[in-house]
């Protein structure tokens, strides 16, 4: 008997939400959110008078250092954590805050000019019916508990019921086995049961068939369908499926 399979993990970003419509960095996206954390700390007399430019050049700067160590290290850089030591370094006393209480204050909605990719509900819809168990795994630092309130607006939260893995909960970004090993555990399925399904080489593809998944390589810039024995190249996840048929015949019916 061939492989069988029993689950499809997918990256977030630039993979189910498309980014190209966004038009602010990572600076302005920042002094966009920080206003709500001064809020919330004014309204509990935790702080007063913070500036915040002084408060975004800060954490934008410690966020970004964490970031570049981490092309090497592969530690997931921690945002929680970057902000709560980004406040006390402009004088913020933070002994009777807690990480969990800066994530709600923070408010993260997601970015204005992201969208779901036309192809990610019609392809899901698909991988559901077949009865696949489907996970999410993102290089992010910030928590899921922040990144599932995109998910919900955009109405993907109900298709990952199991199995949503953010980097900085892991520990370690991908293409480090540690995040697909979370992600496997989770679902319940060895690797060689897990296709993998991301628009980064390195990170993405490099990383799931160095743990003995099969991978699906997003390309967003053309047109391309390319299916090899252990990966494949696609522009559109309306071809997930045919990629699926040539590796598992009989997956439709849960029988590949």
């Amino acid at each position: 008997m061939g492989e069988r399979l029993r689950a499809v993990l997918f990256d977030m970003d630039d993979t189910l939400i498309d980014w190209r419509g966004v038009r602010q960095d990572w600076t302005q996206i920042d002094r966009h959110y920080l206003p709500n954390v001064i809020n919330w700390l004014q309204e509990r007399d935790l702080a007063s008078g913070i500036n915040l430019d002084k408060l975004g050049r800060v954490f934008s700067n410690r966020h970004r250092a964490a970031w570049q160590a981490a092309d090497t290290s592969l530690v997931a850089p921690n945002m929680p954590q970057t902000l709560m030591d980004a406040l006390k370094a402009v004088g913020v006393d933070c002994s009777d805050i807690a990480e969990a209480d800066l994530i709600e204050a923070y408010d993260w909605q997601g970015v204005a000019g992201c969208r779901v990719f036309s192809d990610v509900q019609p392809a899901l819809e698909i991988l559901t019916d077949a009865n696949l168990r489907l996970g999410i795994v993102t290089n992010a630092s910030q928590p899921m508990s922040m990144r599932d309130a995109e998910l919900k607006r955009h109405d993907l939260l109900e298709r990952f019921p199991d199995c949503r893995i953010a980097a900085v909960e892991a520990g370690r970004l991908k293409p480090h086995p540690r995040i697909f090993t979370c992600a496997l555990d989770k679902l319940g399925t060895a690797a060689t049961e897990t296709v993998f399904v991301g628009d980064n080489w390195y990170a993405d593809i490099e990383g799931a068939l160095g743990l003995g998944m099969r991978a699906v390589h997003r390309v967003n810039s053309r047109p391309c369908l390319q299916i090899e024995d252990r990966w494949a190249r696609l522009h559109t996840l309306r071809d997930l499926p045919i990629i699926l048929d040539v590796w598992y015949p009989g997956w439709r019916n849960g029988s590949g």
